[in-house]
């Protein structure tokens, strides 16, 4: 019978369609470490058995995730990390060129792992993870072995420390909180506004510094790329849900020009306006 690490691999091999280039396993942790390097579009990855940490370390510069109905305004690229819980499916966009390592962590660890992270950074865990990558290349022996194992426990005592330990991140009280709930509020609901960084910020009384540092750190995205992924929501909507023309559903999403939101929608979406609208008729 597979132990729980194997069968996060099982669920990665299927979808991609290939082995990992090399792979390492700790029975007695019940920890596994896989690269995975392979030409790829787009691909849904079913739920996965147990939690997982992905690092992104070389290959395509902006991998996407799916987000909803729309791909991530954000990219993950080389050195970034992205966690991803038990038993969440998830979709991704690479057009190119795969290259990850994949952890699924021991067993007494798996519980960092709650929440889907995406693209976020972290530096001496990245640096830990390219070292017993570099070792994996190396001839099977037993001081390898016990190395790589040392590198995993030093990288367990990283994640503890980084899950007690943000100082590296900004507090946002309850109040800033609440403020900002109201201005992702104002925006999800009436993205075709125009929205200033001014505005916005004077909205809730804060310099646009401020704000959009706090925007930043509490979404991981900016006040832009939020306000252009409502506009392209509202978008689908009414692609899918009205008989409006496309010049005029781009005027009702906030886009000054339909060739601007057409260019916008491919990127993002991964499609054309008109193929969708053709396929609805």
């Amino acid at each position: 019978m597979q132990g729980l690490a194997l069968r996060n691999e099982d669920v990665v091999s299927q979808t991609l369609g290939c082995r990992p280039e090399v792979s390492y396993v700790n029975k007695q942790s019940d920890w596994q470490m896989m690269r995975w390097r392979q030409f790829v579009g787009h691909y849904n990855l079913d739920a996965l058995p147990e939690p997982m940490l992905v690092a992104h370390i070389g290959g395509k510069q902006q991998v996407h995730m799916r987000d909803g109905q729309c791909w991530s305004h954000t990219g993950s690229k080389p050195s970034d990390m992205t966690n991803m819980p038990a038993h969440v499916a998830s979709g991704w966009l690479v057009n190119g060129e795969l290259d990850v390592v994949t952890l699924t962590l021991p067993r007494a660890i798996r519980d960092f792992v709650t929440d889907v992270r995406f693209a976020y950074r972290d530096t001496l865990g990245i640096a830990l993870i390219r070292q017993m990558l570099a070792s994996l290349y190396e001839p099977q022996s037993v001081e390898r072995d016990q190395y790589i194992d040392l590198l995993m426990t030093t990288f367990v005592a990283h994640l503890n420390r980084a899950d007690t330990q943000l100082t590296d991140q900004i507090p946002i009280t309850s109040c800033s909180a609440h403020r900002l709930h109201h201005i992702l509020n104002m925006i999800r609901e009436h993205p075709e506004q125009e929205f200033s960084l001014d505005i916005l910020a004077s909205e809730i009384d804060l310099t646009p510094a401020h704000f959009c540092r706090m925007f930043r750190e509490a979404t991981g995205i900016t006040p832009h790329q939020y306000i252009l992924k409502c506009r392209l929501q509202r978008a689908e909507h009414l692609l899918n849900n009205s008989d409006l023309s496309i010049s005029m559903v781009a005027e009702a999403s906030g886009f000054n020009s339909q060739s601007h939101f057409t260019r916008l929608f491919l990127k993002k979406m991964g499609k054309n306006p008109s193929d969708l609208r053709r396929r609805l008729h």
